[in-house]
């Protein structure tokens, strides 16, 4: 089943699918590995929540910020939790990310950080 789309990207984010390569870094920034602007949509699968959240949709389309030797960051149009485990398959890949952190960018749209656990070419 294909999923649509429900990350509305606010207007600070307008030129979000014409930037790419790696981000500028700055002299206070405490990141151990540079992260590659990677642009494009993706299939998430919440594999694990806290019980508390009852989740019922644990599927959905959202949108790759950029990935890191270490993290991924996403858009997503709804709220993740740290310590939510998801899978991200995109451009042939599959990445195992539990989520770090999430904030609220705007409208159906939150950005969430999150550690990699494993990450697979789909390429044999």
């Amino acid at each position: 089943m294909t999923r649509t789309l429900k990350v509305q990207l606010p207007p600070s984010l307008s030129n979000f699918f014409f930037e790419g390569g790696f981000t500028e870094t700055t002299h206070f920034e405490t990141r151990k590995h540079s992260r590659l602007r990677c642009r494009c949509e993706a299939d998430l699968s919440i594999d694990w929540s806290p019980p508390m959240l009852a989740r019922l949709d644990k599927e959905m389309r959202v949108l790759v910020k950029d990935v890191s030797k270490c993290g991924i960051g996403l858009l997503v149009h709804e709220q993740l939790w740290p310590e939510e485990r998801v899978t991200v398959a995109f451009m042939g890949r599959r990445a195992v990310a539990t989520i770090v952190r999430c904030r609220r960018l705007g409208k159906d749209c939150y950005e969430c950080g999150a550690k990699l656990i494993s990450f697979e070419s789909g390429e044999a």
